[in-house]
């Protein structure tokens, strides 16, 4: 049951992730939504905590966060650069 219920919160907060990438238009917004999206993976998180089994997971949707939105972060600041130019 438990892992039913966890497959299906982690997949909806997959498509949080991409819905947050698709708004993240300056590097502000990019921080604020990955901020918004961190805190509700540690809810995710301490619900549960109890199961080991789904802390690579966790660990590998944070990093996977990280990675995107300072990639989008970096990108969004080189695009204005080069208009700067």
């Amino acid at each position: 049951e438990a892992t039913a219920e966890f497959s299906a919160q982690f997949k909806l907060f997959s498509q949080s992730i991409t819905n947050a990438l698709s708004v993240a238009d300056t590097p502000d917004n990019c921080d604020e939504q990955m901020s918004r999206l961190l805190v509700q993976l540690e809810e995710l998180e301490s619900q549960f905590s109890d199961f080991d089994q789904f802390l690579a997971d966790i660990v590998s949707k944070r990093e996977e966060i990280y990675t995107a939105f300072e990639g989008r972060k970096n990108a969004i600041q080189e695009k204005k650069n080069k208009k700067t130019l």
